[in-house]
């Protein structure tokens, strides 16, 4: 009964690395169609029109190979990213819900809603039906909002109402691409409830002003919203890019590894892909702008 418990919560549990590793499938050959026919678009033609950003022939043809990502592009992503993340946390739910149901029709405990409840290893959702929080995704003004297009010239008041609709404290993991300068894209992300600030460049720089301006940022934000100074703070860690982290061959991927990066770790998943991937990464992140989703 106890192997059988465990092959059944190995089927229900939720496949991060495998969602997360959807991205780098071969396209089927309409989707590749479809792709084509966005890239070649007229520059004025209305392809995606979506909640923070609107993307045209003219932003789309961005996503050419040899081409810098816009905001407009990093913006629409990452709204499709935090529509994943409540899509994953709905599914983690119902998984929960259907290991509960069988569990007690089965007069056993279920393994699956136990190890889903202890898993911390990807993204979740605050929600009266789950114990899991759900992330954030900021859009690409507000580090320049923040800190200015180095990480040096900080105003916590510029965002201090960027919050205002939830608790950041309450996030799993919150994401923010930088503009750095205006010629180059990173990632910010903060690991909440693990008191990590991490930088991500594909060009390997340590990104130390940033995490100084997001680690003062949170102190300033845990005063100002719980009038109170941030708890523990000499426990957070600041995480300059690892060896680890995928690297650009060129002057103009940044972009979508950035975006990769946040794909990947907002699941919980190392990044797993390097700059062989960024050909079929440009088209996904076509498709995914066309089909306002990403596949999960």
């Amino acid at each position: 009964l106890a192997e059988r418990d465990r092959l059944e919560a190995a089927r229900r549990a939720f496949d991060f690395e495998g969602a997360a590793r959807k991205c780098l499938e071969p396209l089927a050959g309409d989707e590749d169609e479809r792709v084509d026919a966005a890239l070649q678009a007229p520059v004025h033609k209305v392809l995606a029109d979506g909640k923070s950003a609107q993307v045209t022939g003219k932003e789309a043809r961005r996503l050419r190979p040899g081409q810098w990502l816009v905001d407009e592009i990093i913006n629409f992503y990452f709204q499709l990213l935090q529509e994943r993340d409540a899509a994953v946390a709905e599914k983690r739910a119902e998984l929960q819900l259907r290991s509960g149901s069988s569990s007690s029709n089965r007069g056993a405990p279920d393994a699956a809603a136990s190890a889903a409840a202890d898993d911390t290893s990807g993204p979740t959702a605050a929600a009266t039906t789950s114990v899991h929080r759900s992330s954030h995704f900021f859009n690409s003004f507000f580090i320049t909002k923040l800190s200015g297009t180095d990480g040096t010239e900080y105003n916590y008041d510029n965002v201090r109402r960027w919050t205002k609709k939830f608790d950041l404290f309450e996030k799993r993991f919150v994401f923010a691409p930088v503009n750095v300068g205006n010629m180059h894209w990173t990632l910010l992300m903060i690991d909440v409830q693990r008191r990590k600030i991490r930088y991500f460049d594909s060009m390997g720089s340590r990104g130390t002003s940033y995490l100084r301006a997001v680690l003062r940022y949170l102190e300033d934000e845990h005063q100002n919203k719980k009038k109170a100074p941030l708890p523990d703070r000499d426990e957070w860690m600041l995480v300059e890019t690892t060896d680890d982290t995928p690297r650009q061959h060129n002057g103009f991927d940044c972009g979508v590894f950035t975006l990769f990066c946040a794909h990947f770790a907002a699941l919980g998943v190392d990044p797993g892909f390097d700059q062989s991937d960024m050909p079929r990464l440009r088209r996904r992140l076509m498709l995914s702008i066309l089909d306002g989703a990403i596949p999960i």
